[in-house]
């Protein structure tokens, strides 16, 4: 297989919620036969991400992902161990529960 002929798609490639699950959607039907795996890296060496790799079918391959702290990460996608990307993809993880809107318009009406 060849790593060209794989894209990558998904909002897990642009942003992740803290303790959610997050997904980036591998496509591997320009690619040829091979294996997808994936690596990532988060801020100050905490522990590695938790993931899970989900084969739909022969073409389409799902990465489950979790970052369990907020900041950047760094992922890699690899199609039979070769990077698919030139280099990693940072991808900003936040927490949704600590999330505070303030303005105009923001107050509560009685």
């Amino acid at each position: 297989g060849n790593p060209d002929g794989v894209c990558l798609d998904g909002e897990g490639l642009q942003y992740a919620f803290v303790n959610n699950d997050n997904v980036i959607d591998v496509y591997t039907e320009k690619a040829g036969l091979g294996e997808v795996t994936a690596e990532f890296a988060g801020p100050n060496g905490f522990p590695p991400v938790k993931q899970n790799l989900i084969k739909l079918d022969g073409n389409h391959v799902k990465v489950h992902y979790s970052p369990r702290h907020v900041g950047m990460y760094r992922v890699n996608v690899f199609f039979n161990d070769f990077p698919v990307e030139d280099k990693p993809r940072e991808i900003s993880a936040i927490d949704l529960h600590k999330i505070v809107i303030t303005g105009p318009g923001m107050q509560s009406i009685p």
